[in-house]
């Protein structure tokens, strides 16, 4: 026998196994047992998968065509899709040419079909190759969801007569879920100023959402485009989104963020986060279904444009103080015993007063709450809202895209309830803190924009908005011109009267007499404690700095209270 006839039995037998084991895997991936006799549901992607699985319960058996994670608008269907077509029961399709495929995929099954999407109030694609054609993204909506949920539960009521009550039933019910995301994606919204409401996104996927949400929508490139972003595109949004100060942009999970960072770069906006379109996740992701993907998207958009993630990230050295109401007959949180006896914080008679901490070495929040306050009392107390932190600018990130009202508005958080929505209470308590400062005016200017002074005046303003029973501020005057010294010093000065503690670290000899009721000297211990006149004696700062007296005396040499003060 020649090698030839040796190898052909071998190769056609090698062939036959190849065929076999190919056969036994499609044959067992995803079957269902023999006797599951339920209707069968094909649809076109997941998330209409999700959306019928919803409505019928258990009484219909809904797959997908294509997986978690799939592009659906180029999608190419296989011969097993095929099959699955054809001993479907009823297949569910988008429509609005979302599904290019789809038409000549189902042009020789015997099967019925209902497109989803009938009904919506569809908007047209504004440019490139497809302008003039409904954009097909309806569901992105929870207003065009309630749609399809109709559509689908009339659909399956047809398929399944029996069961067309629990249909019914399972739809009010799904829709009722889809209306409250709506709301509160609405309602959150609203509290934006009407020129900074805009969706900006790498492709045009949430022209419904945007619509149904008051939201100006902007993109680098339509539907489906062929190439992702060209430089007029990108030079477009670029001035969109500083014409309209846009706090953040977005970009879609299924394409690369790359044209969109460069502009977050050129114009100075935050990147908000990835949002979800065409494909639910698988069940250990993000979006596993079809409310998860408009919560999620729903939260990235608000906390983006909003400032609450943004809040969250922008101050890299502080922890968000979580105020809340003080009850009837809570008490007030209660100082270390050692700066009780030197300090007397929190004492009934002597509450409403000015401390500050004068130290060689840098002080900062963490010594300033650390000595103060132990732990075990400092968190429950910061908790309650009764502590209020004011950082050092050095702490802080400028570039975060947020609006001095944004920043204000963060000493809000705590009392914002559980879905940290701004009240009008909370609009307001910010506005007087700004006004209060002197930065009514800049209070729609990004935080960043503003001078060294006015900085610090925003955060000693939401310090301010906190209501809290304790301020502490590290540094509040270094860096600050003249009129924010002022401004600080006389606010400090009048919350103290209003029944605030004030404790303030600083290397400011000379803002002292005219700031502080009491002062102490600290040098890893307190060296002295008392009135700033007694603190400042040359004998003090001599020991404090390792002067000579007389260089000392120089020290000590301060000017007289600023206007403003309460006392000294």
């Amino acid at each position: 026998m020649t090698p030839h006839t040796l190898f052909t039995p071998l190769r056609t037998a090698a062939a036959l196994l190849s065929l076999l084991v190919l056969a036994g895997c499609s044959g067992s991936a995803g079957a269902e047992p023999a006797d599951d006799e339920r209707p069968v549901v094909l649809t076109t992607f997941t998330v209409l998968a999700d959306m019928a699985q919803n409505v019928a319960g258990d009484h219909v058996r809904v797959e997908s065509i294509t997986k978690p994670g799939s592009e659906i608008h180029g999608y190419e269907p296989t011969p097993g899709d095929l099959r699955r077509a054809v001993s479907a029961d009823l297949i569910l399709d988008n429509g609005l040419n979302l599904e290019a495929w789809f038409a000549k995929f189902v042009a020789d099954v015997d099967v019925p079909h209902v497109v989803v999407s009938e009904g919506v109030q569809t908007i047209n694609i504004a440019d490139d190759v497809s302008a003039g054609k409904p954009n097909p993204h309806a569901w992105m909506s929870p207003v065009n969801g309630q749609v399809y949920v109709d559509n689908i539960v009339a659909a399956l009521s047809g398929l399944d007569p029996a069961n067309a009550a629990d249909y019914e039933a399972n739809g009010s019910a799904y829709k009722a879920e889809l209306q409250t995301v709506q709301d509160e994606l609405a309602g959150e919204l609203a509290t934006l100023p009407p020129t900074q409401r805009a969706l900006v996104t790498c492709e045009g996927a949430f022209s419904y959402l945007a619509r149904d949400a008051g939201l100006t929508e902007q993109y680098l490139w339509a539907v489906n485009s062929e190439q992702q972003a060209t430089p007029q595109q990108i030079t477009e949004t670029i001035e969109f989104v500083r014409g309209n100060n846009v706090p953040a942009v977005f970009c879609e999970s299924t394409v690369s963020d790359a044209p969109m960072q460069q502009v977050v770069e050129a114009s100075g906006a935050g990147f908000g986060g990835v949002l979800y379109v065409d494909s639910l996740s698988g069940a250990d992701g993000p979006v596993p279904t079809y409310l998860d993907l408009l919560r999620h998207d729903s939260r990235v958009i608000v906390d983006g444009l909003t400032g609450a993630r943004r809040e969250r990230a922008g101050c890299r050295g502080e922890r968000r103080d979580r105020p809340v109401r003080r009850r009837h007959g809570a008490r007030r949180c209660q100082p270390h015993p050692r700066f009780r006896q030197h300090l007397r914080i929190g004492g009934d008679e002597r509450f409403r007063q000015v401390h500050a901490l004068q130290n060689h070495h840098g002080t900062g929040e963490t010594r300033c709450r650390r000595s103060a306050y132990p732990r075990s009392t400092a968190v429950p107390a910061r908790r309650r809202g009764e502590v209020a932190y004011v950082p050092q600018s050095e702490e802080v990130d400028w570039s975060f895209p947020v609006s001095v009202r944004d920043v204000v508005l963060m000493g809000r958080y705590g009392r914002m309830g559980f879905t940290r929505r701004p009240r009008k209470t909370d609009h307001e308590a910010a506005d007087r803190a700004l006004e209060r400062v002197e930065l009514g005016e800049f209070a729609d200017r990004q935080i960043g924009r503003l001078s060294g002074g006015q900085k610090k005046r925003a955060f000693v303003a939401r310090g301010i908005a906190q209501e809290a029973s304790v301020l502490l501020l590290d540094e509040p005057f270094a860096g600050v011109d003249k009129r924010s010294e002022a401004t600080i010093t006389s606010q400090l000065r009048a919350l103290a009267d209003d029944g605030c503690s004030i404790l303030v670290s600083t290397h400011d000899l000379q803002a002292l007499p005219g700031l502080a009721d009491e002062a102490a000297l600290l040098m890893r211990r307190v060296l002295v404690h008392g009135h700033p006149s007694e603190v400042l004696r040359p004998e003090h700062l001599a020991r404090a700095f390792g002067l000579d007296p007389a260089a000392a005396a120089g020290q000590a040499r301060t000017p007289a209270p600023r206007t403003g003060a309460g006392h000294a």
